[in-house]
């Protein structure tokens, strides 16, 4: 049998002891679930093949922070509104503890900084070319045997941690001050 529950108002209150803890109330059709007790949280728990599980918290005392038990699944966009600058690893609008996979191409809009010592920039997966951030010298370093190219795949820098080549089809023109 069901169990229908009807308001004549629009609200149905939880209490305890005479204290409402929570309300189901319709606000012009919208369907809206409120934790009335300050700073208290809601809590959507389950069962995981027989274990109780919390899948979702919304902390009350930050503003309804939520933290979910598990992986977050969007089918369109996640569109995060906060213009908080990135200084650290550990703050700006999106922070993550992990890695970051992105399937699909990454703009950029403004600086992209590698903070850490030793970082590395790779590109490519056959035959990946490789920049690693150095703290000899303030030095970064191009992956052996690998070429820095300019214009077309003919004229290049590289290097095999002994000789340095620099090859061109054409002239090589070095400019500087004799002093």
């Amino acid at each position: 049998q069901d169990i229908i529950l009807d308001a004549a108002d629009g609200d149905i209150f939880f209490k305890v002891n005479g204290t409402t803890i929570g309300t189901f109330t319709n606000s012009s059709d919208d369907f809206v679930i409120q934790s009335n007790v300050s700073d208290k949280d809601i809590i959507f728990k389950g069962n995981d093949d027989g274990s109780t599980i919390t899948a979702l918290t919304l902390d009350m005392s930050a503003a309804g922070a939520a933290t979910f038990g598990s992986t977050i699944t969007a089918s369109g966009r996640v569109i995060i509104d906060d213009t908080t600058e990135a200084t650290t690893t550990t703050d700006g609008s999106l922070q993550t503890d992990g890695g970051l996979s992105v399937v699909k191409s990454a703009v950029i809009g403004d600086d992209l900084d590698l903070l850490s010592n030793e970082a590395v920039f790779k590109i490519g997966s056959d035959q990946p070319f490789t920049l690693t951030h150095s703290n000899a010298n303030n030095t970064i370093m191009a992956t052996a045997n690998h070429r820095l190219a300019f214009g077309d795949t003919g004229e290049y820098i590289s290097g095999d941690g002994t000789d340095l080549k620099i090859v061109s089809s054409g002239d090589v023109d070095i400019t500087g001050d004799t002093d």
